[in-house]
């Protein structure tokens, strides 16, 4: 009977410490749900590099320009591509109706234009041969006779999305007397039934 009872009782003691075991195991399922808790702030980490998707630094004719609000680009039937970018945030709607440009705060504006969306760089020299294939002009927010056409520098096109988006980089060297040079990076968003100015 004695030997029945010390029997028991050691079979309860392992039974005690399996169930200690199974507690210590479940506190690293605990700090696992943490790491979930840190993946969801990586997540957010994903609008940053799409707000930092449109820069410029430059000036042009003694204005400064240090922050791209956003960007948009067309096409018409002959093939043509224009990019906008914008200092002041500009809505799709806000560029479907000719003379746009003229709007009271459009704040600066960079036009550029492209003859195809080949991923490579354009230089926007002239060419005899094939005309001009990529253009950069500048509009200034407080003086509209200020809108002079880049006459060096060049446009990449880094990646293109049929009617979606339009990524790359660009620099431009405007002439005297209106003279400056500006350069960035743009992510254009299509805009459907957008117009040139």
């Amino acid at each position: 009977m004695t030997m029945f009872k010390i029997g028991m009782l050691s079979a309860f003691a392992l039974v005690g410490l399996w169930g200690c075991g199974s507690d210590n195991t479940a506190a690293p399922g605990g700090a696992a749900g943490t790491g979930g808790a840190a993946g969801a702030g990586g997540g957010a980490g994903t609008g940053g590099s799409s707000g930092s998707a449109n820069t410029i630094a430059g000036s042009v004719a003694g204005e400064t320009w240090s922050t791209a609000a956003n960007g948009l680009w067309i096409d018409d039937a002959t093939g043509q591509q224009t990019i906008f970018v914008f200092e002041k945030q500009m809505a799709c709607s806000g560029i479907q109706t000719a003379g746009w440009d003229k709007a009271a705060g459009l704040g600066q504006l960079l036009e550029i234009t492209l003859g195809s969306l080949d991923i490579k760089t354009y230089d926007l020299a002239y060419d005899p041969d094939a005309g001009r294939v990529a253009s950069i002009a500048y509009l200034s927010a407080v003086n509209p006779n200020v809108n002079p056409t880049a006459t060096s520098g060049s446009v990449t096109i880094a990646s293109f999305v049929p009617n979606d988006t339009i990524s790359g980089s660009f620099s431009a060297t405007f002439p005297a007397p209106q003279a400056g040079t500006l350069s960035g990076t743009f992510k254009a968003i299509y805009c459907p039934g957008g117009v040139e100015p």
